[in-house]
């Protein structure tokens, strides 16, 4: 079951079941990374793995970022998701992917330029 949902800044987060093969799989994919997340961070405010490389870009939120290590598992993604709110009804919100995000942040960038001129 998917479900997506809007935080006050319109960012969107896809909600899936607790029990749900969506997540099942995330798990699976996450597993199989987890040696390449120990250099990336997660960002608490977009919900997102934010690439080693682009942290600076994403610096805008660079008190919301965590090391990824803190959702390396099935425990540490439970415990982080619900401290920030992530876990919802019996959902969880997935984490976003750093192309997604920079796509958000760049059309973000795109639209502070154009209202500041």
């Amino acid at each position: 079951m998917l479900v997506l949902m809007q935080n006050p800044e319109e960012t969107e987060f896809i909600f899936v079941g607790l029990d749900s093969i969506e997540l099942k799989l995330f798990f699976q994919r996450l597993h199989d990374d987890v040696a390449d997340l120990i250099r990336h961070y997660v960002c608490t405010k977009c919900w997102g793995i934010i690439r080693y490389e682009h942290r600076k870009i994403h610096s805008l939120h660079k008190q919301h970022l965590l090391q990824a290590i803190t959702v390396s598992n099935e425990e540490l993604y439970f415990e982080t998701a619900q401290k920030y709110g992530m876990i919802k009804n019996n959902t969880i919100a997935m984490l976003r992917t750093s192309h997604d995000l920079m796509r958000d942040h760049d059309f973000a960038e795109t639209r502070v330029a154009f209202n500041a001129s």
